[in-house]
């Protein structure tokens, strides 16, 4: 793996995932970060996958807390004020939309996936419609 490939990484995680930015901020050049796959699919970039993905689970970062965490950005509000209504939580768009392009990029789902989520006796339950990178 490279040190590009390290900052690319690195970056992605700072910036919530847009791999291009991450790209460009590690070092390379625009034309480059504009087919992001030349990383992703790299042999170093699934490495560094492997080793991110380890150092999540050695400190009790597991995929029910990540999926606990997921749902709370995908149902995330923010207060909303008023000189003529009373103050009042409304849905954080900005947040949730951004929550739903990092669950369909890791899971590989294409942007015309439809993803549904529901609650069956407590627990969180997502179905797919639509198609598949």
């Amino acid at each position: 793996m490279t040190i590009k490939q390290k900052k690319a990484i690195k970056n992605m995680v700072e910036n919530g995932g847009i791999v291009s930015k991450a790209m460009v901020d590690a070092g390379y050049s625009p034309a480059t970060a504009k087919t992001p796959q030349k990383l992703t699919e790299s042999k170093g970039f699934e490495e560094l996958k492997e080793q991110y993905k380890s150092s999540l689970l050695s400190r009790g970062i597991d995929g029910k807390r990540l999926a606990k965490k997921m749902n709370e950005w995908l149902e995330a509000q923010k207060p909303f004020s008023s000189h003529t209504e009373p103050d009042k939580m409304v849905p954080d768009y900005q947040t949730q939309i951004k929550a739903g392009e990092m669950l369909r990029e890791d899971i590989g789902l294409s942007k015309d996936t439809n993803i549904i989520q529901q609650f069956n006796a407590g627990e969180m339950e997502i179905e797919f419609i639509g198609g598949k990178k």
